[in-house]
């Protein structure tokens, strides 16, 4: 018998929490109503069972550094950081470019970041995922 986070994740969905106590899915648009149900219900295991497998990947590392002032409610950007921790460290540096682009690109939707021009966002975000690869790696070594 599957557990209840075993069989979100047959379901196609990718889970996570970064506070222990609420609980994000991905991709959440596609969660039907009966889905969405069984993960309300069974939240104090789903939320157990993923204390016990934490493991943060680039994605997860990524939302840290990037200040939350700047992540904008309703963006994909918790699931775009989910898929690079499914990708990894080495998954994310083959990707490095497009991560970067995608993140400059989510800058320019931004008005108070729009104002700075592509050139330095281009920067920052290189550093920025630099640094989020670099800390998978040293959780990678532990």
């Amino acid at each position: 018998m599957m557990s209840p986070l075993q069989q979100a994740i047959a379901w196609g969905y990718n889970l996570r929490s970064d506070d222990g106590r609420n609980i994000a899915v991905f991709p959440w648009s596609k969660c039907t109503d009966e889905h969405r149900r069984f993960i309300k219900k069974h939240k104090g295991k789903i939320l157990h069972e993923l204390r016990l497998e934490r493991k943060n990947g680039p994605g997860t590392y990524l939302t840290e550094i990037i200040p939350s002032l700047l992540q904008k409610r309703g963006c994909n950007c918790f699931e775009y950081a989910a898929r690079m921790d499914q990708w990894g460290p080495d998954g994310c540096e083959e990707r490095f470019e497009e991560i970067v682009a995608h993140l400059v690109d989510e800058a320019g939707k931004r008005k108070s970041l729009s104002l700075f021009g592509k050139k330095p966002a281009g920067i920052v975000a290189e550093r920025w995922v630099r640094k989020a690869i670099s800390r998978a790696r040293q959780e990678d070594i532990q």
